[in-house]
């Protein structure tokens, strides 16, 4: 997390300096998928999720903004009740959004950045818990969506999510497709 601090300072510089800034919260309900090699192997591999994410975002002018947030990116839960896994993936994130109009209240939203991510796994053997690991990550995100403006200051859209992180011995891709809803103020 040591490389959030000084991108968020500059941020704010950066956002302070616009006449046209605008602040917005964002949050996003999703269906996340892992990679199924997270299973390691077990079976009854199952790798959706219900996830989400909420960002604070401050728009800088012709549709740049620069934002940051919390996101879950997916979970596996493998095996049975004798011997098994579970992970969960979420962090931080920091980066750039464009909202680009396609007409007077229709939107095509893009989003890159980096994030802090933490893959967390808790396993058991013989009904027994066995070690719990932690392994952080920092990796790229990348998201593309529509949005739709349903009043002033408030919209809703769709919006996919792409995350890559290392987990186990290689990099591995999350996906994320949701609902986002965000409010201007």
């Amino acid at each position: 997390m040591k490389f959030l601090a000084p991108l968020s300072l500059l941020t704010l510089a950066l956002a302070a300096g616009s006449a046209q800034a605008q602040v917005y919260l964002e949050g996003q309900a999703s269906l996340g998928k892992a990679p199924k090699s997270l299973c390691n192997g077990l079976s009854s591999c199952k790798t959706t999720s219900l996830d989400g994410r909420v960002t604070l975002g401050y728009r800088v002018g012709n549709g740049l903004g620069l934002e940051a947030g919390f996101a879950g990116y997916g979970a596996v839960k493998a095996g049975n009740d004798t011997t098994g896994l579970k992970r969960r993936v979420g962090g931080g994130q920091l980066g750039i959004s464009y909202r680009y109009p396609l007409g007077n209240d229709l939107n095509l939203d893009a989003r890159v950045g980096l994030t802090r991510a933490r893959v967390a796994t808790e396993s058991w053997t013989n009904k027994t818990k066995a070690d719990d690991k932690n392994l952080d990550s920092t990796g790229p995100y990348l998201g593309l969506g529509l949005s739709y403006k349903l009043s002033e200051g408030l919209s809703v859209g769709g919006m996919l999510d792409l995350v890559r992180l290392k987990a186990d011995n290689g990099q591995r891709v999350y996906t994320n497709l949701g609902v986002t809803l965000r409010k201007t103020f």
